[in-house]
């Protein structure tokens, strides 16, 4: 029986390393446990099995502080305490292959086929001295003259010399109904409007290209960021306002803007001052949703507030309301990619 390996061979251990471990990623508490077998010293040992064995503390000092393998490691050895007795292949099956980073493309192929803008914030804590894996990657990138990377950007035997990287689009649901006069609401706040500035260049493009252009469904967007400093493409919001009118509206809500007097917005609250707008274009007009950005917080806001305002629409029957969001979901006209 032959096991298919996920790393080229032949390969020195630097490269596999290097390029094919997942060595940044935060340890998890079943991995150092099992790392305990390999430790050094009778005092190292005692220190991994504290850890281990108390759920908080592991939090505190090794989660929250995003530490590594070898960054725990290192914190918690006695100066220059090698571990020789860590078997690679406890390495291999502990840490696994580096895995692919995923960006919304945010740019339409109408406009170029052969070209895909994406949106990204810079993933780094100086206090943590954490950078991660690829959007500081890309960074260095751009500034790669500055004689000062943190990333080795020639790749395994210089393949990637010239600022490249290996790169490949993933076919996506996410995507534009074909119907052009079905009215579209997106909610995305942060870098969650990324694939809905792609959606408004698409349709921009489709729209002059249109004899009757009343037939084209309306644009929504409803965008969030913390204040009027972090909201990206403002300039290119304003441009597509021009071209197309009173077929494109925009509202922002900005979560940490002082001039609010500290009242925190969102997304969520701009749908509810939208309420019978929204309950009118999904109930009667058939709209298509997108959600675009945090899975854990803004998504279940925003998906718990549509349910509100189809129960309001209905009368106040919640149940009626909660029927007509699984009804958006299963008829394949709420579309999320969350993260």
């Amino acid at each position: 029986m032959s096991t298919q390996l996920w790393f080229p061979t032949p390969v020195s251990l630097k490269a596999l390393v290097q390029y094919y471990l997942e060595i940044n990623g935060t340890v998890s508490r079943q991995i150092v446990g099992e790392l305990v077998q390999f430790a050094p010293s009778e005092r190292t040992k005692l220190e991994l099995s504290k850890l281990v064995n108390d759920k908080a503390l592991f939090k505190e000092t090794v989660t929250d502080k995003l530490l590594s393998l070898h960054r725990l490691l290192h914190m918690i050895s006695e100066k220059d305490e090698p571990w020789t007795n860590v078997p690679f292949s406890f390495l291999l099956e502990s840490l696994g292959k580096l895995q692919p980073r995923f960006y919304s493309i945010s740019s339409s192929n109408l406009r170029d086929p052969l070209r895909a803008d994406i949106v990204f914030t810079i993933d780094s804590n100086i206090n943590l001295n954490f950078k991660g894996v690829c959007s500081n990657n890309l960074l260095d990138l751009r500034s790669s003259n500055d004689g000062e990377n943190s990333y080795d950007l020639q790749g395994p035997n210089g393949r990637y010399q010239g600022c490249k990287l290996p790169v490949f689009i993933r076919r996506s649901r996410f995507k534009l109904p074909l119907n052009l006069e079905k009215p579209i609401i997106m909610i995305g706040p942060g870098t969650g409007v990324a694939p809905f500035r792609g959606f408004i260049e698409h349709r921009i493009l489709q729209f002059k290209k249109l004899q009757n252009k009343e037939k084209m469904g309306k644009l929504y967007l409803f965008c969030g960021s913390r204040n009027e400093d972090d909201l990206i493409y403002v300039e290119e919001w304003n441009r597509c306002k021009e071209i197309l009118g009173d077929k494109f509206e925009i509202a922002v809500a900005f979560s940490r803007d002082v001039k609010n007097g500290g009242h925190k917005v969102y997304v969520q609250d701009l749908l509810l001052e939208k309420e019978k707008l929204i309950g009118q274009l999904i109930v009667e007009e058939g709209c298509h949703v997108y959600v675009c950005g945090d899975a854990k917080g803004m998504s279940k806001g925003v998906s718990k507030t549509l349910i509100d305002i189809l129960s309001t629409h209905e009368g106040g029957d919640l149940k009626k309301g909660d029927k007509l969001f699984k009804g958006l979901r299963t008829g394949g006209k709420y579309h999320e990619d969350v993260w």
